[in-house]
């Protein structure tokens, strides 16, 4: 009987030897985990400071060039059902020339003789045979800020802040729905050329011009039948009310927000012969003349935009 103790005793004893040096394993485990997972964090907050480093080498280092380019429209956007014929269209009018886009939906980025971007273009999947969407790209010095002036505008961010066309970008809309793009140029990008005015024709003017003045730190000039906005000297975008039209099954909840681009040439007569011989109709007040230097016009696919003296 003694002996079998003793012997119960020794496995006892054995078994706690291995129960301890298995809680010892254990413990070596545990604590090389928590080294491993420690250093993978501090490798992911190295890797995440290195990215971020463009970041703030457009937010500071080229914080010079951005407030250059600040308080311009940097290039116009279009979101249409069939963006091959578009970009026929427009080059053939406009004499732009078209290489792929690589920003978010754009298909296309159209350039001027001079090789500087002045059109995005892209799919637009709303419906097959409706008209293009206009949406104006603004150049801003700090984009965090200004997504972050949208939001308590209550604007919607759709997309971004992230990389846009050698900068950061960001895709918005206002509260009455039209869509625009806030982009902050990076320290190797040009200053945009004045190739367009926009105005947008809202169904709530006086809320849209205090939209845009709040995000786009803008300065208001009343005319009468607009109101233009201007940041310094220049003219970002002007605001008028939205045409009321009739109402119907086809347009239950009356006009909607849109823009309207006006581009501008050196010879509005050539432009708009261009653009007739492609296709398009010339509107202004229901007359198939130019007003003073400008001409209204309907692309082929129905998309309104103007032609204007630069």
């Amino acid at each position: 009987m003694t002996e079998t103790v003793t012997e119960a005793a020794g496995a006892v004893s054995g078994t706690a030897g291995a129960v301890s040096e298995a809680a010892g394993a254990v413990s070596e485990a545990a604590e090389a985990f928590s080294e491993s997972v420690a250093r993978a964090a501090r490798a992911a907050k190295t890797a995440l400071s290195h990215e971020d480093a463009p970041l703030r080498a457009v937010g500071a280092a080229g914080a010079a060039s951005a407030v250059a380019g600040a308080g311009r429209v940097a290039w116009t956007g279009l979101q249409c059902a069939d963006p091959v014929s578009a970009r026929s269209f427009y080059g053939r009018v406009m004499g732009w020339t078209f290489e792929p886009g690589d920003g978010p939906g754009a298909l296309w980025r159209g350039l001027d003789a001079s090789g500087a971007q002045v059109l995005t273009l892209g799919r637009s999947y709303s419906a097959r045979t409706a008209p293009g969407l206009w949406a104006p790209c603004f150049t801003v010095p700090d984009v965090w800020a200004a997504a972050q002036r949208v939001r308590e505008s209550c604007g919607t961010v759709a997309v971004g802040p992230l990389s846009l066309e050698g900068g950061r970008g960001v895709l918005a809309a206002d509260r009455q729905g039209a869509g625009f793009t806030l982009w902050e140029p990076g320290p190797d990008a040009g200053r945009p050329a004045p190739i367009a005015r926009h105005r947008l024709y809202s169904p709530d003017a006086v809320d849209s011009v205090a939209f845009y003045r709040s995000v786009l730190s803008a300065d208001p000039r009343r005319l009468p039948s607009e109101t233009v906005l201007l940041r310094g000297p220049e003219r970002l975008l002007s605001v008028a009310p939205a045409p009321r039209g009739r109402r119907g099954a086809d347009r239950p909840a009356g006009p909607r927000a849109r823009w309207q681009p006006e581009f501008l040439v050196p010879d509005v007569e050539a432009a708009v012969a261009s653009a007739l011989a492609a296709g398009a109709s010339l509107l202004v007040e229901d007359a198939t003349r130019t007003v003073r230097g400008r001409g209204l016009l309907r692309a082929p696919d129905g998309t309104v935009f103007a032609l204007a003296r630069a």
